[in-house]
């Protein structure tokens, strides 16, 4: 079974967290949150809530074909931590995906910015420093656009996009979260199980 790891902080929105695990669970996933503090609790924009499964400190990436970041609040919230953008950052350097849904654009940004992962050449990945971000196609809040292409990314204005291993999304009202799961469904491939 593919595993999906969804980072949480307060301020999530619910259709970005709860509705994508229980859409990734419906097509075959074992999903899991992780926050900053393994076993805290993390409140939704609605105010319904989730627990995390994990800390970020005590994540076995190895196991995990992809991670999601949530928007909202949380999205600044986790770009201020450097562990979870590490997270992002080092899944994408073992060839895994990374899907990140309104203000979560930030913690791929500052991934991109802040390169803390080991050296790719030195563990086979085909990421290259910088290349996170740089000539991917990207969309997000247009809040944002101007810190994607400072980044070096190609902004649209599609509603979900992919591009490689990276697939990001403006919000996932109605139509957009079918889109989304869809996009991230041939991520259970990039890892066995």
């Amino acid at each position: 079974m593919p595993r999906a790891l969804i980072l949480v902080a307060d301020g999530f929105p619910t259709r970005d967290v709860q509705d994508v695990a229980k859409r990734l669970h419906d097509q075959g996933f074992e999903t899991r949150y992780c926050g900053a503090e393994r076993g805290a609790t993390y409140k939704a924009e609605d105010g319904t809530h989730v627990v995390a499964d994990l800390g970020y400190l005590n994540v076995d990436l190895s196991r995990y074909a992809l991670v999601v970041v949530p928007g909202g609040a949380a999205g600044d919230a986790l770009a201020a931590h450097k562990s979870m953008y590490n997270i992002v950052y080092s899944l994408l350097h073992k060839g895994r995906t990374a899907a990140v849904v309104g203000t979560g654009l930030n913690v791929l940004l500052a991934a991109a910015a802040n390169k803390t992962s080991p050296n790719p050449v030195a563990t086979g990945t085909h990421i290259l420093e910088g290349e996170i971000a740089r000539d991917r196609r990207v969309t997000g809040p247009e809040a944002l656009r101007e810190a994607a292409e400072k980044a070096g990314a190609v902004w649209t204005e599609e509603p979900v996009v992919q591009d490689g291993p990276v697939i990001s999304a403006v919000e996932l009202q109605g139509e957009n979260l079918r889109l989304f799961i869809e996009a991230l469904l041939p991520s259970a491939q990039r890892i066995p199980v």
